[in-house]
């Protein structure tokens, strides 16, 4: 098969009446609600016949600027089957970064979410001479009474070539200006059929989609390779309740998700009996020791095989039931994973598997297996991409994934590429012998301190963030004498830490009490002997306000805007320069 819709029409065909996609109106109901394969393809074709109705044609580029929900998909794949280009837009972008997102990319048509984001759109257009089209989902609701032949169905997706441009996707903006990838269909069906003979998800398994549709990891998620099946998160803050409804056999995510559900554990084991605490520490050790052995492929010996069911049902399993009692594996992608999540997880009975990969690559580059993987590390390449590193450790991809173009930057996109075509990620790693890589910071995040050391500040904040008390951090001090940390606070952690502390528990003046800052500098010392000199923390600020989307300082895929950051704070990181 050479493009996407190929394969979309294929599972049609073989899986007509079976469930593809689970998901919640915005109803007073609040029911989730299933879409069988050939209701999918009558609401893609339906949509396709709309829009070429209001004028889309073949190479015309058209947004997508939504939460994630079912209709981003239909429409992605509606327009894909029109012959169009999808562009998505992050819903929490600010105003004048989707401006720069539509004029770059000459978008003409636009769908969106809702009348909030419709009204966004009209303020934009107003103050450009641009005409757009808006498609509202709340407003036009998906149709699916249209009689599709399947025959239509295949014929339109075998008039897409291989190298026609499927999306134009806007690199998050962690430095300079938002640069649009040009992604094939090429680049596309090669991730989705290479990841595909590594997790081979039948058609009777659920994923949780909780990834933003803007992001690759979860576009390609959407693509359904093999018909398992799509349940779509209704809100962030429905995830575990979610998690219970829809009960899930695997979720694709950012660490974030999986660092809040090990700090949820952890605050409620610390508030519970010490019976409680001591069966759960037994289990936990029990489950490490096991872990450590599936991942040899060696059989457990009989007594631990004997102690890991009684943990299993003592514990494991009443873990898992606030999960909705099937999930075994979380594939983790978008930044780096910190800590020891993974083998925590896996001690009681939950595979997070790491992966690696960008925006021009398309998703995953390498990724751990669930029958061959290493924690620390992002795994092995995907089948079909090749991976070495450079003579200054600089990761450099090669293969059919990698994208055409930076849309309307030449030079950029020769910067972007070695004379012999490899991908220069700007990303720094090193590989084990058996084929692991493992990222060790951001080339052009490392800080050169005033002394002349090298300094990679990821590797540090990832410390200081296995702390539960510790949400976000960034690290700066480039050109300076020594290092200095922004630090936000973990809400729920620190709010209990003060209670048994007997602290006032205001979230406006907690991070400034002695006993937090003292809490705050003592992880910090703690972080701080293991590290060389030069990477140490002198001192640091606690921020009042967690650093977000909305308020800039995170891009969509949580990672930290270090130039945006450092310039917001100015004020407060320059006094930690005065004597």
């Amino acid at each position: 098969m050479k493009n996407i819709l190929e394969a979309f029409a294929k599972t049609v065909r073989e899986l007509g009446r079976n469930p593809c996609f689970h998901f919640k109106k915005n109803d007073r109901n609040g029911v989730w609600r299933t879409m069988t394969w050939d209701g999918a393809a009558r609401a893609v074709m339906n949509l396709a016949r709309i829009l070429e109705a209001r004028g889309v044609a073949a190479g015309n580029r058209v947004a997508i600027y939504s939460s994630t929900r079912v209709e981003w998909t239909i429409a992605d794949l509606a327009i894909l089957f029109c012959r169009a280009v999808t562009v998505p837009i992050y819903h929490t972008l600010p105003q004048e970064r989707i401006s720069h997102i539509i004029a770059d990319s000459d978008i003409r048509f636009v769908f969106v979410e809702n009348a909030r984001l419709k009204e966004q759109i009209e303020r934009i257009e107003s103050s450009s001479s641009r005409k757009l089209t808006v498609f509202c989902f709340e407003d036009e609701p998906i149709v699916r009474d249209y009689d599709v032949r399947l025959a239509d169905l295949e014929e339109r997706a075998e008039r897409v070539l291989p190298d026609d441009v499927a999306s134009i996707i806007y690199t998050s903006g962690t430095t300079g200006v938002p640069k649009g990838a040009v992604i094939t269909h090429r680049n596309i069906m090669e991730e989705v059929t290479g990841t595909s003979e590594i997790f081979r998800f039948p058609p009777g398994q659920t994923g949780f989609m909780c990834l933003p549709l803007a992001h690759v990891l979860g576009r390609l998620m959407q693509f359904l390779a093999g018909g398992y099946q799509v349940a779509y998160l209704e809100a962030f803050d429905k995830f575990a309740e979610n998690c219970c409804e829809v009960r899930p056999d695997f979720i694709v995510g950012v660490p974030r998700i999986v660092e809040k559900m090990q700090e949820r554990l952890a605050h409620r084991m610390e508030n519970a009996p010490w019976v409680e605490k001591r069966i759960f520490n037994w289990a936990l050790s029990v489950g490490k020791r096991a872990g450590q052995l599936h991942q040899k492929h060696i059989k457990l010996p009989l007594l631990l095989r004997v102690k890991h069911r009684i943990a299993s049902k003592l514990v494991y399993e009443k873990i898992n039931s606030r999960l909705g009692g099937k999930l075994k594996l979380f594939i983790s992608g978008g930044a780096p994973l910190a800590g020891d999540h993974a083998k925590f997880f896996q001690a009681v009975g939950l595979l997070i598997l790491e992966g690696y990969g960008l925006t021009e690559t398309f998703a995953a580059a390498t990724v751990n297996r669930p029958d061959d993987y290493h924690f620390g590390t992002v795994g092995k390449p995907v089948p079909g991409v090749e991976v070495k590193l450079a003579s200054d450790g600089e990761i450099l991809v090669h293969g059919p994934t990698v994208f055409r173009e930076y849309l309307n930057m030449p030079e950029e996109t020769r910067a972007a590429k070695t004379p012999d075509g490899w991908l220069k990620t700007g990303d720094v790693g090193e590989m084990s012998r058996d084929g692991f890589l493992r990222i060790t910071d951001r080339k052009k995040d490392i800080i050169v301190t005033a002394g002349g050391e090298n300094v990679a500040p990821q590797l540090i904040e990832s410390l200081l963030m296995e702390s539960r008390f510790i949400n976000y951090c960034m690290v700066y001090g480039d050109r300076k004498k020594y290092l200095t940390a922004l630090i936000t606070l973990e809400p729920d952690a620190v709010r209990d830490y003060a209670r048994r502390a007997g602290i006032d528990p205001d979230p406006s003046s907690i991070g400034s009490h002695p006993k937090i800052r003292e809490l705050i500098a003592s992880i910090i010392r703690e972080k701080n002997a293991n590290l060389a000199n030069h990477e140490t923390i002198k001192k640091f600020a606690i921020i009042g306000n967690a650093f977000s989307v909305e308020t800039g300082e995170l891009t969509p895929t949580l990672k930290v805007r270090r130039r945006y950051t450092a310039e917001k704070y100015k004020d407060v990181l320059e006094s930690l320069y005065r004597e």
